[in-house]
């Protein structure tokens, strides 16, 4: 029973992914931040995530993830033009996140197309050629005076904003193609029972 109950829990996860809802991390520098955006992605049932790892290799604190990264499919970049090309190759419309004189706020970021939200390093954000090379920039508002957010924090609140709209669009908790939801779920199958490969890009 407890076998049939995980089963049936890890199949559920599968049918609940967005796979329309990505998240990009620019050069973090901190494995606690990674690890924290990658267990918020898992939990709020996104599928990509992205690392660009072009000043530095992106180490993400498993004792933040708890395991969350093995529902999840990591994409590793050494080049932004590799990333850029993957994601636009994709449909993925790129808006990046910045502390201030931002295009958009949060809320007026389109939720009705395949969208990639790029976060970077809290020192140095987002470089600013990757910047130029994104649809838009957008911030999130706050109204303490404390006016920048943790990373993984600004992360959490704008992935948890976007996919809560994309589900009520959708009418539904997950979008991904039948076949592609059934061999995801195959992987998670063989995951529980040692061993969930990777993917990764160049």
């Amino acid at each position: 029973m407890a076998t049939q109950r995980r089963e049936e829990r890890l199949e559920r996860a599968a049918q609940r992914r967005l796979g329309s809802l990505a998240v990009v991390c620019v050069n973090l520098a901190d494995p606690h931040n990674a690890g924290a955006i990658v267990r918020t992605a898992e939990s709020l049932g996104l599928l990509h995530v992205h690392l660009i790892e072009e000043e530095r290799p992106s180490r993400i604190s498993q004792s933040v993830t708890l395991g969350a990264e093995r529902w999840l499919e990591l994409h590793r970049y050494r080049r932004a033009e590799s990333a850029l090309a993957t994601l636009r190759a994709a449909g993925y419309r790129l808006f990046a996140a910045v502390p201030e004189d931002a295009d958009l706020e949060l809320h007026e970021i389109p939720t009705d197309t395949r969208l990639a939200l790029v976060f970077g390093a809290e020192a140095e954000g987002i470089p600013e050629d990757f910047v130029s090379e994104t649809e838009a920039t957008f911030t999130i508002a706050t109204c303490g005076l404390a006016r920048t957010l943790n990373v993984s924090v600004a992360a959490g609140i704008a992935l948890h904003h976007c996919a809560a709209a994309i589900r009520k669009r959708l009418g539904a908790d997950g979008d991904l193609e039948a076949a592609e939801q059934a061999q995801l779920i195959r992987r998670y199958l063989e995951g529980a029972r040692g061993g969930l490969d990777h993917r990764g890009s160049p």
